[in-house]
């Protein structure tokens, strides 16, 4: 492909798709019309990317900008149109600038930003703060008509997934916690109403925010949005499931801890961010078993046996 490369993750999932070499096939015609018709420069692919190529570009009139071509038959559970349509509603407020949309190619053209808030070197409280901050300026209402996956069909998603997976790796966690993963599922399902659903990312990890290239120093966006209607807290849920290694020393306190600070930054209840936090734990520890990567899988999994049996009553 002109001497770019797909990332290590695109690469080893590449290994297994059946349909490889036509997904490589269709990159390499779309990158030809880029720089043929369009007049598009791509100087440099960068590695990040779990199932899309990415790549540092210049216009014909010589600006900056981040072209992102999706392989869709990587995706797993998203839609591209709907982090499409989550860029164009945030329009730059929380998350990259989306600079122009080819729907033909199905090529986004973003904003180029800077590095990870993972590689900033802030204490973790502090990345939590920054991502709850970046969070809450996307947080919008959206109307009902607008065609965004919502709670009822993303909790049958995690309903689906966690059975089918459970089973399929041979029960790796306990029959409890398989059973109160489904009770938290049902209960987040129930609570939901257009009333209290706001736009979520839905993957906000410290690697899915980097830092912005004008403004402060401390200014970030959000990439990569999943583009969901849901409440707040299924956001905050994502950062329960991160910084594994701190959680697993002693979990319990760790957990009190984490759902205080992240009610106290947001304003938000307890306890849907506890139930979002185990869900999160449970379904990503499983993606992971999956995925053989056993050492982090096995971290949230027993973070979320520790986590089941406690309570938030507000």
């Amino acid at each position: 492909m002109n001497n770019f490369q797909l990332s290590d993750l695109v690469l080893k999932k590449l290994k297994t798709h059946q349909n490889a070499s036509q997904i490589i096939q269709n990159l390499r015609k779309t990158i030809h019309i880029l720089e043929t018709e369009k007049k598009i420069k791509l100087i440099k692919s960068l590695s990040g990317g779990t199932s899309a190529f990415l790549a540092e570009a210049l216009t014909k009139e010589n600006k900056q900008l981040i072209v992102k071509i999706p392989l869709h038959e990587l995706e797993l559970g998203v839609d591209f149109k709907n982090e499409i349509a989550a860029l164009k509603m945030v329009a730059g407020n929380g998350y990259v600038q989306l600079l122009a949309y080819d729907s033909d190619l199905k090529v986004a053209f973003l904003e180029q930003l800077g590095i990870p808030l993972a590689d900033c070197g802030f204490s973790i409280n502090r990345q939590i703060a920054i991502i709850c901050q970046t969070l809450q300026q996307s947080w919008i209402p959206i109307k009902e008509a607008d065609q965004f996956p919502n709670t009822l069909g993303i909790a049958d998603w995690f309903t689906t997934y966690i059975h089918d997976n459970w089973k399929a790796l041979n029960q790796p966690f306990s029959t409890e916690l398989f059973t109160k993963t489904n009770e938290f599922i049902a209960q987040r399902k129930a609570n939901y109403s257009p009333m209290n659903a706001c736009l979520v990312h839905g993957d906000a990890h410290n690697y899915n925010i980097l830092q912005a290239k004008a403004g402060a120093s401390e200014t970030f966006k959000l990439i990569d949005p999943d583009g969901i209607r849901a409440e707040p807290a299924y956001d905050l849920g994502v950062l329960m499931r991160e910084w594994a290694d701190e959680l697993i020393l002693n979990p319990k306190e760790k957990l009190m801890e984490r759902v205080a600070y992240l009610a106290a930054l947001t304003g938000l209840e307890k306890k849907p961010i506890w139930q979002w936090g185990l869900i999160q734990c449970v379904a990503t520890g499983l993606v992971l078993l999956q995925a053989d990567q056993e050492e982090e899988g096995k971290k949230l999994v027993t973070i979320a046996e520790s986590w089941k049996a406690l309570k938030y009553s507000e």
